[in-house]
């Protein structure tokens, strides 16, 4: 990307993070590089940037208990603290995040700022720009991080997640935008796009951000090739077609967070300033009670399959 960041630089390069390495990361108990995946530790155990520990996705995601069941929305904030501290997380930590592709480090992004970590920065390109610079990658596992006390109150940022409840009352308001990640076919009705979401359709009055072709290439927002970001401006381009804009409250949601949580990092990047994720989005509207009484545009059943291996 060219260097049109916050003044924060939330999004690094592999330069920043060598860097970092090489002038007592590994002496500062703060600091922290984090590959993070869904359910793929052989990737991690294969290769990774030497120091960085690994951090599940399913960490901070839980089987809600109720039914209809929902796997994939954010644990409990009671839980969400030790879920992240039992990896050596707290709310002073400066976490750097990675990953095989973007989407996975965005959700894990997403959900610390939203618990109230201090600083957490994403490395552009993730491992694909690390071996591509050259830079060597250990197999294995890393020693743990000793588990400590999250120190601070969940959420810190409670703006930055927004519930269904709310959701409903947020669309009334003139100056919302409710932007949805997905691909043309699922906002159009025609696919769930997951084998385990039943319903098909939208959430009324949604616009669509674009989001495919699937779960976890919403291609509009990265390079498959090489991992890394689009240009911010020909992101915001595209929003601005759809009427989603800076000067808007504006909410991302996809089918269960993924991709929401993707097009939320650019909208932070941008500094846009009222911007949120519908944590579990499509999956926990389809699901909620009184869902036949709402508008499910071009809905179709679908058989489902818990725990299926489509995310996002």
């Amino acid at each position: 990307m060219s260097p049109e960041f916050r003044t924060d630089s939330t999004l690094v390069d592999v330069s920043w993070l060598k860097q970092q390495l090489s002038s007592g990361y590994s002496s500062d108990d703060s600091w922290l590089v984090v590959e993070t995946s869904w359910r793929d530790e052989e990737a991690y155990l294969d290769g990774h940037i030497p120091g960085a520990v690994l951090l599940d996705t399913e960490t901070i995601e839980a089987d809600t208990g109720i039914e209809p069941r929902n796997w994939w929305k954010l644990v409990p904030d009671d839980k969400l603290g030790h879920a992240l501290s039992r990896t050596g997380i707290h709310a002073r930590s400066r976490v750097v995040l990675y990953g095989q592709k973007p989407v996975a480090p965005a959700r894990l992004f997403w959900a610390m700022l939203y618990a109230g970590v201090q600083d957490v920065r994403i490395l552009d390109g993730g491992l694909a720009a690390w071996t591509a610079a050259g830079e060597p990658l250990k197999k294995g596992k890393e020693p743990p991080r000793e588990a400590t006390e999250f120190g601070g109150k969940i959420p810190g940022r409670p703006e930055f997640r927004i519930e269904t409840l709310r959701l409903q009352a947020s669309l009334k308001k003139s100056d919302f935008v409710l932007a949805d990640v997905r691909s043309l076919a699922e906002y159009e009705g025609a696919s769930t796009g997951y084998d385990h979401i039943d319903v098909a359709g939208r959430i009324p009055s949604a616009v669509w951000a674009r989001g495919g072709p699937l779960p976890q290439m919403p291609l509009e927002y990265f390079d498959a090739g090489s991992g890394l970001l689009r240009q911010l401006r020909d992101v915001a381009a595209m929003w601005e077609e759809q009427g989603i804009t800076s000067d808007k409250q504006v909410a991302f949601y996809c089918g269960t967070g993924w991709r929401a949580s993707l097009a939320f990092l650019y909208a932070y990047l941008m500094g846009w300033p009222r911007i949120s994720v519908v944590d579990s989005g499509w999956k926990e509207w389809s699901m909620a009670p009184g869902w036949e009484d709402r508008d499910m545009s071009g809905a179709a059943w679908r058989s489902a399959s818990p725990r299926g291996k489509n995310r996002g």
